[in-house]
C-alpha cells in the first residue's frame, strides 16, 4: 500500500509533532495490604479494588 510506511503505520506529514506522554501517577499497593483487605466482608468488592 502506498500510504503506509514499512512499520505498518500511516504516513503522516513531517510537520506534526508528537505529544508529550503524561507521567503515570498510579501507586502500587503492597501485597500484604491486599491480603488484609480482600477477606473483609463489610467492604464491597468494587471498593476493595479501586
Amino acid at each position: 500500500m502506498p500510504d503506509q510506511e514499512t512499520s505498518g503505520g500511516p504516513c503522516l506529514p513531517a510537520r506534526l509533532e508528537r505529544r508529550r506522554e503524561n507521567p503515570d501517577e498510579t501507586k502500587a499497593v503492597a501485597k500484604t495490604t491486599l491480603h488484609r483487605l480482600l477477606p473483609l466482608r463489610d467492604i464491597p468488592l468494587r471498593e476493595k479494588t479501586l
